[in-house]
């Protein structure tokens, strides 16, 4: 059984990070009139590779789940390596994994097909593209078109370090609660949905981590909620960071936790089923996601290094996940359940090596 808790113990290495923050781009530069210029902007889920920086990689994802009898996919586009002088590490690429599919399928093109936008979230990948709310494309024998209506974003996902350009690692929600309606082509076999639920997230940065665990649930039975959650294992100079976050919305209330604010704990826990207990607790507030019905060996994983994009981890379509509200009086009070709901077609990936070991 493996169990790992985070202690915060981090408050100089955040310190240092968050005062780049003032680093941030002028969304209105005084010599761009007339200039079709595509200026950055301080948007998390636009383009952020700066010209120079190798390693480097940026992936954008697109999550949909199609209901009982037809289970959930995901879509996702992306870079790594831009400016490696070494074509065998620079790609770009189109890759489509769902419970519909025996495995993922992935489309790698050169750099020189990708184009994305440094002021809002629209990436082009040969002949498939996507924005927040129009997505098209294809890889292999599926093809997809869908579009997608935001109802609640998450626009703080990583709080105080939001978009600050020093940051080796960025995760953004930028859907916390969507509905996509189009259509999923498999070899022929045609999946059309209607407000569907959906989520759309985003990593970037030049160090993935060698550990890490993601939840996204969104599929609920009894009501419009969403659930998501991200821990990652990163080196900051000889510093070992733990990045966890979560938040659950339900009933017109969403609820964030972060380690990065200072003021939360999360810890994981596999118990002898292979069922996963991750909590994430601020003062007298926790969330218990169970993950459950892991019942196979999943789809492999999108990983990036500085050799460029390659398979890490395991990546399931179907998990069973259960999310509880938990509340107390004061320290001295046992917690109590003061809400649970269930997802049953949830996005839940590890990373390699078992995650959290080298904490």
């Amino acid at each position: 059984m493996t169990r790992r808790r985070f202690v915060l113990g981090v408050l100089s290495v955040l310190a240092v990070l968050a005062a780049a923050g003032a680093c941030v781009h002028d969304n209105d530069d005084p010599f761009d009139e007339g200039l079709d210029v595509d200026w950055p902007t301080s948007d998390p889920d636009r383009y952020h590779w700066n010209g120079l920086t190798d390693p480097f990689f940026e992936f954008w994802s697109w999550h949909v789940a199609l209901g009982e009898n037809a289970g959930a996919f995901s879509v996702t586009m992306g870079v790594a390596n831009p400016g490696s002088d070494d074509a065998a590490k620079r790609t770009a690429f189109v890759q489509v994994s769902g419970s519909m599919l025996d495995a993922p399928v992935l489309r790698e093109v050169g750099v020189d097909d990708f184009h994305a936008s440094a002021q809002i979230r629209d990436v082009k990948v040969s002949g498939s593209n996507g924005t927040q709310s129009v997505v098209h494309g294809g890889a292999g024998g599926v093809t997809f078109q869908f579009n997608v209506t935001i109802d609640e974003g998450w626009e703080d996902t990583m709080g105080a370090l939001t978009n600050i350009p020093a940051m080796p690692l960025n995760w953004h929600v930028n859907a916390l609660r969507a509905r996509a309606t189009g259509s999923l082509d498999v070899d022929g076999e045609t999946y059309e949905f209607e407000s569907a639920p959906a989520v759309e997230d985003h990593f970037w940065g030049n160090v993935y981590p060698s550990v890490t665990m993601r939840v996204l649930a969104f599929d609920f039975d009894d009501r419009d909620a969403s659930y998501v959650f991200f821990g990652g294992d990163l080196l900051v100079g000889p510093f070992q960071v733990p990045l966890v976050g979560a938040a659950f919305a339900a009933g017109g209330e969403t609820l964030e936790m972060r380690t990065v604010d200072l003021n939360a704990l999360a810890s994981m826990e596999e118990d002898a089923n292979g069922d996963w207990i991750i909590e994430t607790t601020r003062g007298d507030l926790r969330l218990r996601a169970r993950v459950l019905n892991l019942q196979d060996e999943g789809f492999p994983g999108l990983a990036f290094d500085e050799d460029g994009l390659g398979e890490g981890g395991r990546v399931w379509h179907d998990a069973v996940v259960t999310v509880e509200t938990l509340e107390r009086i004061d320290e001295l009070s046992d917690w109590q359940v003061v809400d649970i709901a269930t997802s049953p077609r949830a996005l839940f990936s590890l990373g390699v090596p078992t995650p959290y070991q080298d904490f």
